[in-house]
């Protein structure tokens, strides 16, 4: 019987023969279980940040309606919030008997004074005629010298009637003005055209001191925002702005029409106020949200907004990509960012790849086949 041994050994060294190939297959293959994966450089990018200040939409101009007639019932009243009103329309009316009637009693008071001047004027007149009259008679000794004084008192006496009669005129005259003006103060009418904010008039209330009506000047509404110093430092006057109030649907245009010079020393805030397009259904109070567009700037290093994901401490990282396609969690600190980019302040260089998306399925350490995506 031959010896089974070399048809053993045969059978072992063939069957590496056989294997090592296929384990040379599963090496080559490996490559191809990576990835594909979006990558994007590093790079400058044009950007035009924004800024996001919150205030209270408010009058640009608040007029407020009073009557200097204190203690007057309000008869009616002719306006309610909400409603547009032009300039000299009749807001309300207060009870103004006792003003008609001191009225009357100045024009009545008047009337006699005017007569008591026509008489004082007959005097003056009357005298001047026997004052000269006596003065020649007087040269040529018709008369006695102390007959012509006495009618030189008389025309002094009437002179001084006629300037008291008239002082007294002028003195009922500026009582009547005054009383026609408490009259129209009756009528309380709007100052300036625009829309009722608030009304406190009632009729059947007595005025005081308050104010009766609001209005808002032209129906011009803005935003007054609040801004820390820094961001007051980036704004001017004319900066377009977005501004999203609570309750409207669509988000208003706007413009910064004035900047604050003066920071509460409380807050340490400033105000800017930023105008508004006309929209009736604008409530003054309001909630707003106003985003502003600064100027264009070039960030020194930027990337999409999708490449920069959060960890759960806030701190911003992207996955690196290396020289050896291999992805790495890298932190780095963001700056100012838009709806598309955001400024890389620090953690990676200019050129460097990262992964386009940071939500992609990679891991610290994944062997990735990158497709790069230039920036645009």
């Amino acid at each position: 019987m031959k010896p089974i041994y070399p048809l053993i050994l045969c059978a072992i060294f063939g069957l590496s023969a056989c294997s090592q190939p296929e384990a040379d297959n599963t090496e080559a293959s490996a490559p191809d279980a990576a990835m594909r994966v979006n990558v994007v450089a590093v790079g400058k990018q044009a950007a035009t940040p924004t800024l996001h200040l919150t205030g209270t939409v408010a009058a640009k101009e608040d007029v407020a309606v009073g009557t200097a007639l204190s203690g007057l019932k309000i008869l009616e009243v002719n306006a309610d919030v909400g409603q547009r009103v032009e300039k000299g329309q009749v807001l309300a009316r207060l009870d103004s008997v006792n003003v008609q009637a001191a009225l009357r009693q100045s024009e009545m008071a008047l009337a006699k004074a005017r007569s008591n001047l026509n008489a004082r004027q007959a005097e003056w007149r009357e005298a001047q005629a026997t004052f000269n009259r006596y003065r020649p008679l007087a040269n040529e000794g018709a008369v006695t010298p102390q007959e012509l004084d006495q009618q030189r008192l008389r025309l002094e006496s009437a002179q001084a009637n006629v300037q008291a009669a008239r002082a007294e005129i002028a003195q009922l005259q500026s009582q009547l003005t005054d009383s026609r003006h408490q009259r129209a103060k009756a009528e309380i009418t709007a100052p300036v055209s625009g829309i009722i904010s608030q009304r406190a008039a009632e009729a059947g209330a007595l005025t005081g001191s308050d104010a009766l009506f609001h209005i808002i000047q032209d129906g011009e509404m803005e935003l007054a925002a609040n801004a820390t110093a820094d961001e007051l430092s980036v704004l001017k006057t004319g900066m377009p702005a977005k501004v999203r109030v609570r309750g409207q649907h669509e988000p208003l245009s706007g413009s910064i029409r004035l900047i604050s010079p003066q920071m509460d020393s409380g807050t340490r805030l400033g105000t800017v106020r930023i105008a508004l397009e006309k929209q009736p259904a604008l409530q003054n109070g309001a909630y707003g949200e106003a985003e502003v567009q600064l100027p264009t700037q070039e960030s020194a290093a930027a990337l999409p907004v999708q490449a920069v994901s959060f960890a759960d401490d806030g701190q911003a990282f992207v996955m690196l990509v290396g020289a050896d396609n291999r992805v790495k969690r890298q932190a780095v600190n963001i700056g100012r960012q838009n709806a598309e980019w955001v400024e890389i302040v620090s953690g990676v260089n200019a050129g460097a790849r990262v992964v386009k998306n940071a939500a992609a399925f990679v891991s610290d350490g994944d062997l990735i086949i990158p497709v790069t995506e230039p920036q645009k």
